[in-house]
């Protein structure tokens, strides 16, 4: 599968006789009136050889011209060079594309661990969870396709403050069930799910358990997990990997990078700074604090409070040294918009115990809230006061929810309404998508063309632009794994639909803009090629976000 405009690029660099370390860009001019593509080359070459951008483009526009691809060149201020290519190169370029049979490879089996979802299992997933999960999934996906070699994981948060407060909610619910009159105190978990744990674990275990038995710890995190398993499923997200934070802090890890660190003199006896939202009655103590600004963060953190006990940063900066020593030097970690606060600290954290060549990316899904005919979605009852993915699932079926996920950037924030979703609109996106690819699918089994044949082939001057669409999938695909940004393929997805739908609407009242002609077997297999070359890509994309593409609705 070639990239168009890495390939007209290099042609480019090499008939101007450009040095390697000159950089310039070709791109799809914003309007299209100017050409199918453009470069700035004359304007980042122009200091090296002293002449002025427009000069400069003239001579290599002279250049260009002689390129056997090149059709047409023009030059416009303050140095852009603009240029047609001939319908060879574009049927060339697609038919690379219809004949992959797997996407091109980036990764050539580089290992890299995403992280994501990791809810603390006190309970169901809830919908605060649902984007990232779905945004580190077909991240994964994405890259385990283009060439890497990906570990999906998940940390259990089953140690700290949060999983003491359900133990005790479901001690207090078992309690309940043996007939003590006992409320449920303020901070513990009131949802009824609570109650199945205390149930289940009292027919199992019997009536004369103790409060600090360990089995209400134990009992419930397995329950959770089991159910954000289950829920997990029916998103179609598995992981490779459960690690426990409880495993981390019951070892002796904390106490060695500890060690590491303070020979390092990497920690020390300070006063940590106020906290932003500190109440009237904090009060400075001395704690033991980690140079975290030696590492680029704003200010030393805290990582021992002065009552002993670690902060929550220490077991995450311990797990990271844990995959970092089962050979991954390439981490993403897909965190949720509460935990922004707490990247710069985890970058610095992680750097001082890192080799050189790491890399850590910290990936933030902001907020999305969910509506349903424009009110907020009605609460789980069993779950408590929030919303959990079970409910959304029950409401919008999930390949809906794999995409619109991925419409937006992952750190904007985004409503997302139920029945709008559902909606047989263009402003539905997944909808006009997936029409778009049940019109191709019409079109085939009408012209009765199953494969494409590009010998002799043309370009039908309406479809031109479909055409362009089609090429621009290497370069989106290139841009969505660089960076990490899977949205940029739902992005793309909606225009190739829209590029598409545009020449059928133009087909009602304009024969020639038609994709099937009666009797006109050459003008058929042109169109064929590229609609079976724009359902290639589609496949693709729908491969890599695992949504069922629609042959018909």
């Amino acid at each position: 599968m070639k990239n168009i405009l890495e390939f007209i690029r290099n042609e480019i660099a090499q008939i101007c006789q450009l040095p390697n370390n000159i950089t310039f860009i070709c791109e799809y001019p914003r309007d299209i009136s100017h050409g199918d593509f453009a470069t700035n080359i004359a304007m980042t070459a122009s200091k090296y050889f002293r002449r002025s951008p427009m000069e400069l483009a003239e001579n290599f526009a002279s250049l260009i011209k002689t390129l056997p691809f090149i059709q047409e060149c023009t030059i416009a201020k303050p140095g852009f060079i603009n240029f047609l290519v001939k319908d060879d190169l574009l049927i060339k370029m697609m038919e690379s594309i219809y004949n992959a049979k797997i996407l091109p490879n980036f990764g050539n089996g580089e290992k890299i661990n995403i992280e994501y979802v990791s809810a603390n299992p006190t309970g169901p997933l809830h919908v605060g969870h649902l984007r990232g999960a779905i945004y580190g999934d077909v991240l994964a996906s994405l890259l385990a396709k283009t060439g890497f070699d990906i570990t999906r994981e998940y940390y259990i948060n089953d140690a700290g403050n949060q999983i003491n407060i359900l133990a005790k909610s479901v001690w207090i619910r078992y309690q309940q069930l043996l007939g003590i009159d006992i409320e449920v105190p303020e901070g513990c978990y009131p949802a009824e799910y609570i109650v199945d744990i205390a149930k289940k674990i009292r027919k199992k275990y019997g009536d004369n358990l103790s409060e600090n038995d360990t089995i209400f710890r134990s009992f419930a995190i397995e329950f959770n997990m089991n159910w954000i398993k289950f829920t997990l499923d029916k998103l179609k997200i598995h992981h490779d990997v459960f690690s426990s934070e409880r495993e981390i802090v019951d070892s002796n890890a904390i106490v060695e990078i500890f060690a590491e660190l303070r020979d390092k003199n990497l920690i020390y006896k300070g006063i940590p700074s106020k906290p932003h939202k500190a109440d009237e009655y904090w009060e400075p103590k001395e704690c033991i604090l980690f140079k975290s600004k030696d590492f680029g963060d704003t200010e030393d953190r805290v990582v021992q409070k002065n009552d002993g006990s670690y902060t929550y940063c220490v077991p995450d900066m311990v797990y990271n040294r844990n995959k970092i020593n089962r050979g991954f030097n390439n981490l993403v970690m897909v965190l949720g918009a509460d935990h922004l606060g707490y990247v710069s600290r985890l970058q610095a954290m992680t750097k001082a115990i890192a080799k050189k060549d790491f890399h850590l990316d910290i990936k933030i899904c902001q907020i999305v809230k969910f509506l349903k005919n424009g009110e907020s979605f009605r609460m789980s009852k069993r779950a408590g006061n929030f919303v959990t993915v079970d409910d959304i699932i029950e409401s919008v079926h999930v390949d809906i929810l794999r995409f619109i996920m991925l419409t937006k950037k992952n750190d904007i924030h985004m409503d997302f309404d139920v029945e709008k979703v559902k909606e047989q609109t263009k402003e539905n996106p997944i909808f006009y998508i997936q029409y778009a690819y049940s019109r191709i699918s019409s079109v085939l089994r009408k012209s009765e063309i199953k494969e494409a044949n590009f010998v002799n082939a043309n370009v039908n001057p309406y479809f031109k632009n479909l055409v362009k669409k089609i090429l621009e999938f290497p370069v989106i695909l290139t841009v969505a794994v660089n960076n990490h940004e899977p949205h940029h393929l739902a992005f793309y997805a909606y225009g190739l639909a829209s590029e598409f739908h545009s020449i059928w609407t133009l087909g009602n009242s304009n024969p020639n803009a038609r994709f099937v002609l009666e009797d006109n077997i050459i003008h058929n297999q042109d169109s064929a090629n590229i609609i079976l070359s724009a359902k290639k890509v589609f496949d693709f994309i729908f491969d890599i976000f695992n949504i069922e593409p629609l042959t018909s609705m």
